[in-house]
């Protein structure tokens, strides 16, 4: 019988690790894979919070230099969506 796994379960690493030994993996390889999915997470996360803070003070300081450069506009949402990018990316990582 072929079990079908869902990512999106929210599953600790002991509720995975134990599926996995339930299905016939043995103990040293479901740590082995659990392990290497924590860190592939860990990893994921931290690139997608770089990539929020520097997409956020791209908008940010585009925004204060577009402002600076007196084009007739505050462009004030571009401040301030890159302001609020940069500090969630910061939160995250």
């Amino acid at each position: 019988m072929k079990t079908r796994y869902r990512l999106n379960e929210k599953k600790s690493a002991r509720e995975t690790k134990n599926a996995l030994i339930a299905e016939g993996l043995d103990e040293e390889s479901a740590t082995i894979i659990v392990s290497k999915l924590e860190q592939q997470i860990k990893d994921a996360r931290k690139e997608a919070a770089n990539k929020d803070m520097f997409f956020g003070a791209m908008w940010c300081i585009g925004g204060i230099i577009a402002t600076v450069a007196d084009f007739g506009y505050i462009f004030w949402g571009a401040i301030v969506f890159g302001a609020i990018q940069f500090f969630k990316g910061a939160m995250k990582s």
